[in-house]
């Protein structure tokens, strides 16, 4: 394990013993809201087979997913010290099992840490006081075991893998040929990948067609990966490219001297606002992924997780619709009652079954 490296400066100095004064930075987690969702009657381990059914035809632009933010930072594979990068409180089956659906995997290379090579880091460090990537005692082997129990469980439902390349020596297509390798070895080859190539087609995949499977996305640009690549600026309040056919949109703002939950809830609600006004007949040709997730020197990740996690979650049951999606919704401690991550992740459910 790497050692952590510790710097009181000026400025964290300032925020040890000025900043919580202020809202932005006290410590206790907001209130459980009130609902306007029907969630205790939403399906969770098997929620987009009951939605095929119920709905025919929609593709994955059309849908609202939540998603896990660095979702091998869970409690139970990392010690002690390693608490101020726990981003969840579930491992990954059991965030598929609660009805995640887009994994958010920090890979990197290293035997020293990981001796089948590839593992799981987490990449987001504060440059203040802590330095270095952590390992998170995952390899990228137990993920693919746990994505293929979860799916042979539950054939009705898909993943979407999004994986960055951290921590790794290796050049671009030696460490994707791993990648490509070790997902092949957890059982999933051709068939149980999503085909899809936005430069070759013209919207997003059916639901339907991606049942059982995974759909592969990379940020960097490489080949002989089965997936397709959208890059976005680290850190950026939003951002759009076309990748092909497809529109993509990400927001994931998340460093702050101080943390300002106006300012990151406001980023949220645009990015939101900007999937549900998209006509419908071009929900396929568009992909929204959208950050709630942050973290500062001055606020735990719990806090932001349950100051973002509530806001959300009210923005979308105040502005609830027949029909409109939100996109893929990115949360820390999804699942997690204490930071209304349980109620998000029901939410982003809930509102696929609202449709006309």
């Amino acid at each position: 394990m790497k050692v952590k490296k510790y710097m009181l400066t000026g400025s964290y100095l300032l925020c040890l013993f000025i900043i919580p004064c202020f809202s932005g930075c006290k410590k206790d987690s907001p209130a459980t809201p009130g609902k306007k969702f029907e969630l205790s009657a939403m399906p969770r381990e098997g929620w987009m087979g009951q939605l095929d059914s119920t709905y025919s035809g929609l593709t994955l632009g059309e849908l609202t997913i939540p998603g896990t933010h660095l979702s091998g930072a869970e409690v139970n594979h990392l010690n002690s010290e390693d608490m101020a990068y726990v981003t969840q409180m579930y491992d990954i089956y059991d965030q598929l099992v609660m009805g995640v659906r887009f994994l958010d995997i920090r890979l990197g290379y290293d035997t020293a840490d990981c001796k089948t090579g590839l593992g799981l880091y987490n990449d987001e460090v504060n440059d203040m006081f802590m330095v270095d990537d952590d390992y998170l005692n995952q390899s990228f082997q137990s993920v693919m075991s746990s994505l293929e129990a979860f799916l042979n469980e539950n054939p009705t439902e898909m993943v979407i893998l999004l994986i960055h390349q951290v921590h790794s020596s290796l050049d671009l297509i030696d460490f994707w040929g791993m990648v490509t390798a070790e997902i092949a070895d957890g059982g999933f080859s051709s068939e149980h990948i999503v085909d899809y190539d936005p430069t070759r087609d013209a919207q997003l995949p059916l639901l339907s067609e991606c049942k059982h499977k995974i759909l592969l996305m990379s940020t960097e640009n490489t080949t002989g990966f089965a997936g397709f690549t959208f890059h976005w600026p680290s850190n950026t309040s939003g951002y759009s490219e076309l990748v092909g056919n497809l529109h993509c949109h990400a927001q994931d703002m998340s460093k702050w001297d101080c943390f300002v939950p106006d300012e990151k809830f406001g980023y949220i609600n645009q990015l939101i606002d900007q999937c549900r006004n998209v006509p419908k007949a071009d929900q396929p040709k568009n992909l929204f992924i959208n950050f709630t997730s942050g973290y500062d020197i001055c606020s735990d990740r719990e806090y932001i997780a349950a100051t973002m996690n509530m806001a959300t979650f009210q923005y979308m049951n105040d502005k609830v619709t027949n029909n409109n999606p939100c996109g893929i919704m990115v949360m820390d401690f999804a699942g997690d009652t204490e930071n209304t991550g349980a109620q998000l992740v029901d939410a982003c459910i809930a509102i696929n079954f609202m449709k006309e």
